[in-house]
Formats: structure tokens, sequence, C-alpha cells
């Protein structure tokens, strides 16, 4: 979690930061418990938890919360393939894969894939 939650608080905006919360869990109840009251949840990573294989209850608990965004990130091994059960696939809005500081846009419920950009910046690559 180091490494994300250093990256959040070097580009976060300086006035919000007491905004933002972290703590360690690998029990998805707990993890829902603590995000009830925030409008955002990054997870990093559901490769951690505890229920590994059934993350897509979870996914629908966090959809119900009504959360203004849910970023999970998920592993992959050294082919390139998602690690675990793919059927979480199937819940999500947007895929993203980053790789070497790009992320390419995959499936997405909002018409726009394809698109490739540089993390951090607002620069769109294509």
């Amino acid at each position: 979690m180091r490494s994300v939650q250093s990256r959040i608080v070097n580009f976060y905006d300086v006035g919000c930061k007491h905004n933002v919360r972290f703590f360690v869990s690998s029990d998805e109840d707990k993890i829902l418990e603590m995000a009830k009251g925030y409008n955002f949840l990054i997870l990093d990573s559901l490769n951690g938890m505890l229920r590994y294989h059934q993350h897509t209850d979870f996914l629908r608990k966090t959809k119900a919360m009504n959360l203004r965004g849910v970023v999970l990130l998920n592993q992959v091994n050294k082919a390139g393939q998602f690690v675990g059960n793919n059927a979480i696939l199937h819940e999500v809005d947007v895929e993203v894969i980053v790789s070497d500081g790009i992320a390419v846009t995959g499936k997405n419920r909002f018409g726009v894939s394809e698109g490739r950009y540089e993390i951090f910046s607002a620069k769109k690559l294509n």
C-alpha cells in the first residue's frame, strides 16, 4: 500500500488532504464499513483480500453504497493475464490496463475504449 499511498499524497490537492484516509485490511466487510461516509474507494489490491474468489459480491456491495467512484487494483501474472476470477470484469464499468506508466482503457461502458494515457498526466496519447 505504501507506493499507492505515497503517490496519492504526492499528487493530491494539499487543501483536501484532510478528506483522505488510509487503512489496511484484507477483510471485505471491514473495508465496506470503513468506506461509509466517503465518496471514493481505492483498493490496492483485490489479490490480497480474504475471500479472493468472491469479489463479484464485494463489487456489487460497493455499487449499492452509491459511492462516486471505486478503483479496484488487481495484479497480472508474468504473461500479463488477469490474476483471479475474470467474472469481476463483467461487473466493472471501465477496465484499465497499466504497464510501463501507460494506462490503456479496455472495456468501457461509457463508450471510450482504446484510450492511452500517461499515468499522473492528463495527456492522452492517441
